[in-house]
């Protein structure tokens, strides 16, 4: 017995073999980019959505991530940044509690340009939610499709099982080969922050330091708006940190969790006594101002 269509579902049998024609074309000329690439899981997420579900509040991260990403595809930042770093090709995927960003290593500058945008994700998980959230992840160069919602390669493998695998605490790393691929790069900025931002760990990981990187920004806010109380927001994000290190410490159950948190407190202490004793007098200001105003009113 015939079958009939109608002219709608006739009309969609074509158009679908017209999209399948098109998709097999379109995927015939990807191929997978060179990339330096960064994943950041946050941290203690999933605990979190277990308990009662309260969207105004679960919403903060993903709120601040859009924000972030928006802000590199508002065509006004866009321009600036052209003109100051030139073209700014990242591409992002949020995947639940993770997000993962990558950049071509053929872009001038990949690395830092990553980096500058790598750190207001890192920041804004500790600055837009009380009690503040800590963060683990890895960067590598490897080869890795991008587009959209499809993300899918070697480089997020090894990316992932890194994260996962031997940052262990609440470190950023990147292995040795990754690190020295990078410090054969000619740009200044990249440099300034290999050595300025990134250590080697004892594991010979280098890891990022992110409170260091924390402090250099609020240091930037409280030079530019004085006035706008940038230092008092900084104090007041520290104290979150070190209030949520301590009750995890005291109060959580699991061993695991609690020992990440003494390699946090153990990190948290040595950066703050390194900035407000081995830094020049004009950094950190701010933060030298509250601890001498704290040590006052303690005696």
């Amino acid at each position: 017995m015939s079958r009939e269509f109608s002219d709608s579902t006739t009309i969609a049998i074509m158009a679908l073999e017209e999209l399948r024609t098109q998709s097999n074309k379109t995927w015939e000329e990807r191929q997978y980019t060179k990339s330096i690439i960064a994943i950041i899981d946050v941290m203690g997420i999933k605990e979190w959505f277990r308990g009662e579900p309260d969207f105004a509040t679960q919403m903060k991260i993903y709120k601040a991530w859009e924000f972030i990403i928006q802000s590199a595809q508002l065509s006004e930042v866009k321009q600036d940044l052209v003109e100051k770093y030139g073209d700014f090709p990242l591409k992002y995927s949020i995947l639940s509690d993770s997000i993962v960003v990558s950049i071509s290593v053929d872009v001038p500058c990949a690395f830092s340009k990553l980096m500058m945008y790598l750190r207001m994700i890192i920041n804004s998980t500790f600055v837009e939610i009380n009690p503040p959230f800590m963060t683990r992840g890895a960067i590598v160069i490897g080869d890795l499709f991008q587009e959209g919602n499809i993300v899918f390669g070697p480089g997020l493998i090894k990316a992932h099982h890194m994260e996962s695998k031997v940052a262990v605490n609440f470190r950023h790393i990147i292995d040795k080969q990754d690190y020295e691929f990078l410090r054969e790069d000619k740009d200044e900025m990249t440099q300034n922050i290999l050595i300025g931002w990134f250590h080697e760990d004892s594991d010979g990981y280098y890891y990022y330091d992110y409170l260091k990187s924390y402090l250099g920004y609020v240091d930037n806010r409280y030079e530019a708006f004085p006035d706008e109380n940038a230092g008092q927001s900084g104090i007041s994000v520290l104290n979150k940190i070190n209030k949520k290190i301590k009750d995890e410490i005291k109060n959580c159950a699991d061993k695991r969790v609690v020992n990440k948190y003494k390699w946090l407190q153990k990190y948290f202490k040595k950066t703050m006594q390194r900035a407000i004793y081995k830094t020049d007098e004009d950094e950190h200001i701010w933060l030298k101002s509250a601890y001498k105003e704290h040590r006052g009113g303690s005696k």
